[in-house]
């Protein structure tokens, strides 16, 4: 009994430096490729205006974004952390808002290290986001990360650097308009989820036209638009 228990003690014991070095080295790899992804948006942009756009820029931001965001995901996974989610009344009546909710959630099923501390409606104006994410502060200091699927990304990020709380929790919102943006810039909005909203109507309206005028077959019952993941590191690309 004495040595089956005594196993466990041991592997942890060997694989816990193991564990820490891989997750430094991950973490050095991530700040190096958001480094990368800056460098090269940035030159993309200065040679798409003085001299011949570079083709391969995009691909490998791309290719950047994907693997620092599966990195960071194991660096996040192994440290954990309690997680709020903030919404709005429309929860029960609006599909879109109930599917992110339930894709969310249904994520972190079964991964131990997150514990989700509820769900915050945060009503329909600013003033009361800020004193709900004020109130979540308060009752939970411990709080690592919110998830904000209300159109209110703004106003709690006001919120969170009026309280100096910005850089020590994750915010992720949805939707790329212009109030977000300096919180993106400053980090206080740590990502967020943009629909392309412009693509979302000129898909649609291009579609109808092609079957109605050239008689083009609608193949599939829903499609699905592009969505963007947008940070401070790449919102050049997104503004440009």
């Amino acid at each position: 009994m004495g040595k089956n228990g005594g196993t466990p003690m041991i592997l942890k014991k060997i694989l816990s430096p193991v564990s820490d070095a891989l997750d430094r080295v991950c973490s050095v790899l991530i700040v190096v490729m958001l480094g990368l992804m800056v460098v090269i948006t940035t030159a993309q942009i200065v040679c798409r205006t003085f001299f011949t756009s570079l083709s391969w820029s995009d691909e490998v931001t791309r290719y950047l974004l994907i693997w620092s965001t599966f990195l960071g995901a194991t660096c996040v996974y192994r440290h954990g952390g309690n997680i709020a989610i903030t919404t709005s009344n429309f929860l029960e009546d609006d599909l879109w808002v109930k599917q992110r909710y339930d894709g969310f959630v249904d994520y972190l099923k079964g991964r131990s290290s997150y514990r989700i501390l509820g769900l915050w409606d945060t009503i329909s104006d600013e003033k009361s986001a800020e004193l709900i994410c004020q109130d979540l502060m308060e009752k939970h200091p411990d709080i690592s990360g919110i998830y904000d699927i209300s159109y209110k990304s703004e106003a709690i990020a006001r919120r969170l650097v009026r309280m100096r709380r910005d850089q020590d929790i994750k915010l992720i919102g949805f939707d790329y308009y212009d109030a977000v943006k300096p919180f993106i810039r400053s980090s206080a909005i740590d990502v967020i989820i943009g629909q392309s909203l412009p693509n979302q109507a000129y898909d649609a309206v291009k579609m109808m036209f092609y079957h109605l005028c050239y008689g083009v077959p609608l193949v599939n019952k829903d499609y699905n638009s592009r969505l963007d993941v947008i940070v401070s590191s790449n919102m050049d690309y997104f503004e440009g």
